[in-house]
Order: structure tokens, then C-alpha cells, then sequence
């Protein structure tokens, strides 16, 4: 009898054991408050960002054809001048002998040949001593055009209205034929242009007549609009980058070369993406990130592995994986894993 009560005994203390040491099923998670926005699915192009100089699009580079000792140099460096305007002119004591030499030359040569063209006609000469006088009449006449020519270019005249930036000669100085003496900028509003580099994946997405917005550090909140007008089919062997230039409208601003600017090209390219807030990435490298949407009944966190397409300054641009999603979690979105309850908060 006692045998049966003890052994009673270890199975009650046994089953109170059992009892204690029974797991206590887990509550049921909270949901975790978030916060949503709508994913804007739209055609959009990255804009391309990059610096330059300013400068003039036409620069004159003024020489004299011929060379000679200059007499005269009637403007000098940074002054305007306009088309048409003398600038330089070289001692023309060489150059009016040369003319004036051919001149009676071609005189000589002319009554030669009105003198043979009379014999022939009486007979009084050949046909040959016709002809050649015919071609040395000829001949100083067109020697004598170089001459004028030569002497009509022994005097330099701006080609374009604008700046002399630079003045490579002084009076008195032997001026070789064909070597720049000024250099002149044209300051015609449609002339001015910014040269910028880009990368070869910019340079791919950028097309003539693009617009594109320029700000200068002269002119602090102004914006001034440009357009590409030149892209180059080949790198720079130094840079590695690809150089495009831009006409720049001034307005009523003046401009100098070497004004510095940031210039924000916008591509005519567009990419088909999806934009969301920064908010929303999570776990991001540099292609891919996660992103949580919520379910169709709205109670339950989905898990989006997404390819990024590039970074804007306050929203992200995702090429693939957003595919039917209407919206995303942005505040929150730390705290959740997939399939993880949650509830929107407004």
C-alpha cells in the first residue's frame, strides 16, 4: 500500500514538473508602424554634370601675308575693336617698289604686245613673235595682281567685332608672313561657348542641340541657357574624357574667356524607371538594394530585390523590380523582413 501511494507520488511530482517546465506559446507579434509613398513609374534622364571655361566660339588669329618690318600698331591689348577696323600695318617702302616694278612692266608688256598685234596685221612679224608677246603680257598682268595683293594684306583689318586678348608684336619688330600678331575674341552674344568633359557613358547619352543650364561663379544664382553645338568622336589621350561644347547665351551679362562654370546638360535619351525616396533603400552596393512594399491587404511586408539605374539627390531611380507596385514603406522599413506584419500609419 505504501509502495502504491509513493510511487502516486513521483508521477504527481513528475507531472507538476511537466506543468512547469511546459513552453508557453509565443504572443503574436506587434505589427510595426510604417510610413508609405507612391512609386512614380516615368521616362526620365539622369542629368549630366560637369565644369569648363568659358571662351569665345570664333577667335581670330590676324597675321600679315607677307613679312616685313611693322610701322604701325593702332590698338593694343584688351581693347574692343570692330570688324573692318585697321589694326597694324607694315613698312610698305618694300612693298610699293615691288608694285610700282610690275606696274612698269606690265606697261612695257602691253605696248610689246599692241606693237606685234600691228605687225601681224602688215604682216611684219610671226605668228610665234604674236604669241609670245601675248603671254608676257599676260604674264606681268598677273604678277602684278600679286603684287597688289600682297600689298592690300601688308595691312591687318579685324575680321570679327570683339576683344584683343592678345598682341604678339610691337613696331619696328620683323613680322614673319603668316604669324599671328593679334588674337581677337569675338564678343558677339551667339559666339560665346563652354567646353566641358564628360565620361564615356555621358558622352554616349548626349545628343546635338541638347539643353543644357550653365551657372557661372561671376554671377552667383543666375542661370544661363546653353545648347551642345559640337561632341567630340574621340577621348582626350590625357583626361581619358570626351570634350563637348556648348553655345552659351549670355543675355545682357558680359562675358571674358576664362569665366569658370558648372554645367548641367539635360539628354534628350530618356530611361524608362522607377522613382522612390531614398527612404526606401535598404541594404543597398552599387546595383542592387532591397525594398519592402506592402501586400494587397495591406497588412504585411513584402521583400523587392531591385536593380538601381543611378541616385538622384533625394530620390532613387530603380530599373527593375518594382514591377505592379503602387507603393512603398519609406520610415519603418529598418525594423521589417519579409512576410513581417505591419501597419500603415498616416
Amino acid at each position: 500500500m505504501k509502495k502504491k501511494l509513493l510511487l502516486k507520488l513521483v508521477a504527481m511530482v513528475l507531472l507538476l514538473q511537466a506543468c512547469h517546465h511546459k513552453p508557453i506559446a509565443d504572443k503574436p507579434s506587434q505589427p510595426i508602424a510604417v510610413r508609405t509613398q507612391k512609386v512614380e513609374f516615368k521616362e526620365y534622364a539622369v542629368p549630366v554634370i560637369s565644369s569648363g571655361i568659358v571662351s569665345s566660339g570664333k577667335e581670330a588669329r590676324l597675321s600679315f601675308k607677307t613679312g616685313g618690318v611693322i610701322s604701325r600698331m593702332y590698338v593694343k591689348e584688351g581693347e574692343m575693336v570692330h570688324k573692318g577696323q585697321l589694326l597694324a600695318m607694315l613698312n610698305m617702302t618694300e612693298v610699293d617698289a615691288q608694285v610700282t616694278q610690275l606696274q612698269s612692266a606690265y606697261k612695257k608688256a602691253k605696248r610689246d604686245f599692241l606693237r606685234a598685234d600691228n605687225l601681224l596685221k602688215d604682216s611684219g612679224t610671226t605668228k610665234e613673235q604674236w604669241e609670245n608677246a601675248n603671254t608676257e603680257l599676260q604674264m606681268s598682268g598677273e604678277s602684278l595682281k600679286i603684287a597688289s595683293f600682297n600689298k592690300q594684306y601688308s595691312a591687318i583689318y579685324s575680321t570679327v567685332s570683339g576683344r584683343v586678348i592678345s598682341k604678339l608684336g610691337n613696331e619696328g619688330e620683323m613680322a614673319a608672313p603668316g604669324m599671328p600678331v593679334y588674337i581677337i575674341n569675338s564678343t558677339n552674344e551667339e559666339d560665346w561657348v563652354i567646353r566641358v568633359g564628360v565620361a564615356d557613358k555621358d558622352w554616349a547619352r548626349i545628343r546635338l542641340r541638347d539643353k543644357a543650364a550653365v551657372t557661372l561663379d561671376a554671377y552667383p544664382g543666375q542661370i544661363f541657357p546653353a545648347t551642345v553645338s559640337n561632341i567630340a568622336q574621340a577621348s582626350d589621350q590625357g583626361s581619358g574624357t570626351f570634350a563637348i561644347e556648348l553655345k552659351i547665351n549670355p543675355g545682357s551679362k558680359k562675358f571674358a574667356n576664362g569665366l569658370i562654370g558648372k554645367v548641367q546638360i539635360l539628354p534628350t535619351i530618356t530611361d524608362k524607371v522607377y522613382l522612390i525616396p531614398v527612404a526606401a533603400i535598404h541594404e543597398a552596393d552599387a546595383k542592387s538594394a532591397n525594398v519592402f512594399s506592402v501586400s494587397l491587404n495591406r497588412k504585411m511586408a513584402t521583400l523587392h530585390k531591385v536593380q538601381v539605374a543611378y541616385i538622384l539627390k533625394d530620390m532613387v531611380a530603380v530599373r527593375s523590380g518594382l514591377e505592379n507596385v503602387q507603393e512603398v514603406v519609406t520610415d519603418g522599413g529598418a525594423y521589417l523582413s519579409d512576410k513581417l506584419p505591419l501597419e500603415i500609419q498616416h
